[in-house]
């Protein structure tokens, strides 16, 4: 029903409240959308009786009473005159007073209402006058309207068992379009799937086996998860036969506000593009297998130079801090290989060796303080060296407090440029 309307409301036991005032205009008129929720209701296993007012009380009794069949009343003076004629027993509030009401000859609501206010209110109870006050639009109307659940969840049996991870990719396909449909109705996404596969039970009965739709950015259309889900059950394999499935969504959140498509390619567009990238080969390699920079603020490159897991921190919460600006000198050079930890490199006529080939100094030096706190004094010459076959490293010489002219330059090998 949430399709039609958010404002649903149990107003009654068995009795469900819809406001459809701001959809008339979406399903084309009253009478259309009347048509599509007896259709809807149809598929229930008991049979609803509909009907439609300008007063949800009003709506109510209509549903409620048997004198006519006529249930569908689009202007208030209509209905004041068809609530009159309905009889009194419709009303909830004036059942413990029946008896009352039938002994003074008043059977109808028209009748009720004839009633002196202030008699009425005194021998019953104030909410009868406020239940026909709002069912003849002279009294606001408040409901509480029901607050869908954030998880959705949906079991379904095979056919037949299945042996093969491939094999079920198109009833998972199937139940992952109902899930996305169902995320498109409460206009949320979600970045977590977890889907179930269940075994046989008996004497070797299996736990049921589990699978994890991880997608970076939140998706709710059936295409941010097709190619995921198709690389994870390449990789898996089922340890029994498949007789069922279940889709469940743990958890949503906020359908995202640019999800409209544009004529104009979006900026951020690259940035979805490599989250996908990611997020196959996250499936295809392993969660173990991708890893993400992660400086840290310390002197050494070694130290600062660090990367973690994608499974420790999502892309989607990481961002793109923005990069400070330019000094006027432009930035240092950098190789794109750094070593975890520097090679010791060999000297030969005061110049160093690295494979057996001397290398030659191009650029440099560079000073980096490397000193921690409470820690010796340790600097680094770093400089771009290059070998016989034109290849660069990024070499460094170090400074260990005061160096004399007798103390030999110990040279190491930090990275190699691209």
């Amino acid at each position: 029903m949430q399709c039609y309307t958010p404002h649903i409301s149990l107003a009654a036991p068995h009795t469900l409240v819809l406001n459809v005032q701001a959809s008339l205009s979406l399903f084309n008129g009253a009478r259309a959308l009347a048509g599509k929720l007896q259709e809807h209701c149809r598929m229930a296993p008991v049979r609803p009786v509909l009907a439609m007012a300008p007063t949800a009380t009003g709506a109510q009794w209509l549903t409620w009473q048997t004198v006519t069949s006529r249930r569908r009343i689009l202007q208030q003076s209509q209905l004041n005159r068809k609530l009159n004629t309905l009889p009194v027993s419709v009303i909830p509030q004036a059942q413990p007073y029946l008896g009352w009401l039938h002994g003074i000859a008043c059977y109808s609501v028209g009748q009720l209402r004839q009633l002196p206010r202030a008699g009425l209110q005194q021998r019953t109870t104030p909410a009868l006058i406020q239940a026909i006050d709002a069912a003849y639009a002279r009294a606001t109307e408040h409901f509480t309207w029901v607050q869908p659940a954030n998880t959705w969840q949906c079991h379904h049996e095979l056919a037949y068992h299945v042996q093969q991870a491939p094999q079920l990719q198109p009833p998972l396909t199937a139940l992952l379009a109902q899930a996305c449909q169902w995320l498109a109705q409460h206009r949320c996404a979600s970045s977590v799937l977890h889907i179930l596969l269940h075994h046989e039970k008996g004497r070797k009965a299996q736990p049921p086996g589990f699978l994890k739709v991880c997608i970076t950015q939140p998706g709710w259309h059936a295409d941010h998860f097709q190619a995921v889900l198709q690389q994870l059950l390449l990789n898996l394999q089922l340890p029994a036969p498949v007789i069922a499935l279940t889709l469940h969504i743990p958890a949503t959140c906020p359908l995202p506000q640019n999800n409209t498509p544009s004529l104009f390619p979006d900026p951020a567009q690259w940035q979805q593009n490599e989250a996908h990238l990611f997020d196959l080969l996250h499936a295809r390699l392993g969660p173990n297998a991708i890893s993400t920079p992660n400086p840290q603020a310390l002197h050494r490159p070694e130290h600062a130079n660090q990367w973690q897991s994608t499974s420790l921190r999502p892309l989607a919460t990481q961002g793109y801090a923005p990069l400070p600006a330019e000094p006027a000198g432009g930035w240092p050079v950098r190789p794109f290989w750094l070593s975890a930890k520097p090679i010791a490199l060999g000297i030969r006529n005061h110049q160093p060796v690295y494979q057996g080939e001397v290398l030659t100094l191009l650029q440099g030096p560079e000073r980096i303080d490397c000193s921690e706190w409470l820690e010796p004094y340790l600097a680094r010459d770093y400089f771009i060296a290059r070998n016989q076959h034109h290849i660069h490293f990024w070499i460094f010489r170090e400074h260990k407090g005061i160096q004399t002219k007798q103390q030999k330059a110990h040279w190491f090998l930090h990275g190699v440029f691209a």
